[in-house]
């Protein structure tokens, strides 16, 4: 499946450059799937809660952008690891240029 949205650079058409910016792109996307997660785990369990009163359009949009924002910090610190997970497993797919 994941084959499938990354291409793979055959050696024959890759330099070393290209192949140093589709890493960063990967280990980008990976970064970012993986604080995607961590705010949907954030969220789900913040709807577990029992809530007292029903908190206002405000607030709500406040506590979202906060679950995004410490999701982003949890996945740049490596908090899960998922994130270089997926890289190692998918960074083969990136191959090099034989020379």
């Amino acid at each position: 499946m994941m084959k499938a949205m990354i291409r793979e650079i055959t050696p024959k058409e890759a330099t070393d450059k290209e192949i140093a910016i589709k890493k960063n792109e990967l280990k980008k996307a990976c970064r970012d799937f993986e604080s995607l997660f961590v705010a949907y785990l954030l969220k789900t369990m913040k709807a577990s809660i029992p809530k007292a009163e029903e908190p206002s359009q405000a607030k709500e949009i406040y506590e979202a952008m906060l679950d995004e924002a410490i999701a982003r910090e949890i996945s740049l610190s490596k908090g899960l690891g998922l994130g270089d997970l997926l890289y190692e497993q998918l960074e083969p797919l990136i191959t090099k240029k034989k020379k």
